[in-house]
């Protein structure tokens, strides 16, 4: 399997975001949480608890999409998930292209306050991070088992493009169709989630667009 290239220009302070949330309750704490385990997970590269916190399937999706993966290359990913060792070099990798772009150590980010919201039937909340240069986000789902960082909502957006040509090379193979199934089930409702939070985003809108009609036009396979 080829190595795997962090996500690039990442969330938080490249996406640096669209909702400037000033809501919170006193009372649910779980995307903060969740977002404050991430970090911490992140930091201090505990393989285990960042699986724990991170929607799995979207993030597949989107490092195969960024990376130029084939559907056949990205099924077998969904099938068998990244391995540990595979995880700790992506992870690793993520936390020093981070600092450099940030100006600050993973470790160091501030969770703020949240915001939830719905989008695309399901439920979503936008956590606000803060350190170095600026401010971003992340945003978490709440799925089957509780609130998840769903990072195809989180840095999906910078990758749209790479993820419609994944599903522009989708035919009607068992392998595009676990691929398609991921990125209809879990990927397009993050980017929706995403534009939801960057109405304005018109790029974004387009292909998302684009990448459904390429779920419904699959070409048959020879």
């Amino acid at each position: 399997m080829r190595r795997l290239v962090p996500l690039l220009g990442l969330m938080l302070l490249a996406v640096a975001c669209g909702a400037d949330s000033t809501t919170n309750s006193t009372f649910e704490r779980i995307p903060t949480a969740i977002a404050f385990d991430w970090v911490n997970a992140v930091a201090s590269a505990d393989g285990v608890a960042i699986s724990r916190a991170v929607e799995q399937q979207g993030l597949v999706v989107v490092t195969a999409a960024e990376n130029a993966y084939t559907p056949d290359e990205t099924a077998v990913l969904l099938q068998d998930g990244l391995s540990t060792a595979a995880a700790d070099v992506y992870w690793a990798a993520f936390r020093e292209e981070f600092a450099g772009f940030a100006g600050t150590p993973f470790r160091d980010l501030e969770v703020g306050v949240y915001e939830e919201f719905a989008a695309a039937g399901g439920d979503f909340a936008v956590v606000t991070l803060r350190g170095g240069s600026g401010t971003g986000t992340v945003v978490a789902l709440r799925g089957a088992e509780g609130w998840q960082v769903d990072m195809a909502a989180t840095v999906g957006p910078a990758f749209s493009g790479q993820i419609r040509n994944l599903a522009e090379q989708l035919d009607d193979s068992p392998a595009s169709s676990l691929v398609a199934a991921a990125l209809r089930d879990r990927v397009l409702p993050g980017l929706l989630a995403a534009a939801h939070l960057e109405p304005d985003n018109k790029t974004l809108q387009a292909e998302i667009g684009r990448i459904q009609r390429a779920l419904e036009n699959r070409e048959p396979s020879n």
